[in-house]
């Protein structure tokens, strides 16, 4: 894992590197992009809706995951989701909170 603080800005970002023999990077991507995959897999993950497809490589979408802590409340995010496969094969997959008027806080 290598944590950077992003352009100075306090964003923190998380670049994760890893070789699944067998496994395409697609069939990666699909899960980490399609909410009912990624329930399959995200123990906290509660459901998701991809709001607006906004090309082929960017998406508004809306996550809500269970709480953290007993008797808390679960939590969401509506987040830009942006995708690219680099000329080498790999993937790079970005999201970023934002505001979004057809996401209203839970």
């Amino acid at each position: 894992w290598e944590n950077h603080n992003t352009w100075g800005l306090g964003f923190t970002s998380f670049k994760v590197t890893t070789q699944l023999p067998g496994v395409t990077a697609e069939a990666i991507l699909e899960h980490i992009r399609n909410p009912s995959l990624r329930a399959q897999w995200d123990i906290v993950f509660r459901e998701g809706t991809i709001v607006e497809q906004i090309d082929d490589h960017n998406a508004i979408v809306h996550e809500v995951f269970e709480p953290l802590i007993e008797g808390s409340t679960p939590h969401d995010y509506a987040l830009l989701m942006s995708w690219r496969e680099a000329a080498d094969g790999s993937i790079v997959v970005a999201k970023r909170s934002i505001y979004h008027e057809m996401i209203p806080p839970l």
